[in-house]
């Protein structure tokens, strides 16, 4: 007990946390009351990237005195800070989408479009929410209608019987069919890059085919070679597929888009 007030414990990070959820479970209403805690800012430059498993600090909560006039008006202020959630929308180009309706929810529903960066941004979530989605529509030219082709006369009596190509021909898909996309959003589980599990993170949200994994295979192998062409890293037939070969690049495009 420190002044009669019970000392805070510090806090271990565990997936889907950030400093505003941190700060609303200890009773705070401002992240920064905890992010300029003793060591915590020097261990995490970066304020919207911890890392599973560390110690965050936790100060010990202080009473205020506040002197009161009988019968008079005493307003406080309270120091709340938002949070926000920022998603960038990129293609396969690794440029910004460009759609025409936009959903997103976390915990409420925002039909903001992508700026021209393709970035969402929702200024008010609640912080101890750790899932979502996003639903984007593109808007698609349907292709010009192709030539009909010509009737083929068929002999129902002649043996064997015609092929007519057309016959199996298969249709063009709906445009609209290929219109909308889905995502589902795991919020607070992107790992540090440093670790192997941070890298296939990234490489899944730019839409490569990685599993989340501790450890490299052939799976991994592959997505970073993909990757390593994708941003023309190496020539084809010289892709590596080491994680430990892209993983400073991976983090500055993904992590500063």
């Amino acid at each position: 007990m420190v002044g009669g007030i019970a000392a805070m414990p510090n806090y271990t990070v565990t997936p889907g946390d950030c400093f505003n959820s941190i700060a609303k479970a200890q009773g705070f209403f401002n992240y920064q009351t905890i992010y300029k805690e003793g060591e915590n800012k020097k261990k995490f430059p970066n304020a919207n990237m911890l890392t599973q498993g560390a110690v965050v600090e936790v100060p010990d909560k202080k009473q205020k005195k506040i002197a009161l006039i009988l019968d008079a008006e005493k307003k406080l202020k309270l120091d709340r800070r938002k949070t926000r959630l920022r998603v960038v929308l990129l293609d396969a180009d690794f440029k910004p989408v460009k759609v025409i309706a936009c959903k997103t929810h976390v915990g409420i529903d925002s039909t903001k479009l992508p700026d021209g960066n393709g970035l969402i941004e929702l200024s008010d979530i609640d912080p101890a929410l750790t899932d979502g989605s996003i639903q984007i529509e593109f808007k698609v030219t349907p292709p010009p209608p192709a030539a009909p082709a010509p009737a083929a006369k068929v002999d129902p009596k002649a043996y064997p019987i015609k092929i007519v190509v057309a016959d199996f021909l298969d249709k063009d898909p709906d445009p609209a069919d290929q219109s909308k996309v889905e995502w589902t959003l795991k919020i607070g589980y992107l790992e540090p890059h440093a670790d192997t599990r941070g890298v296939t993170h990234r490489l899944k949200n730019y839409g490569f085919q990685c599993p989340i994994t501790k450890t490299e295979d052939d799976n991994t192998r592959a997505a970073v070679k993909a990757y390593q062409l994708a941003r023309k890293l190496k020539k084809r037939g010289a892709e590596t597929g080491n994680v430990a070969d892209i993983r400073d690049d991976i983090k500055a495009r993904h992590d500063n888009p």
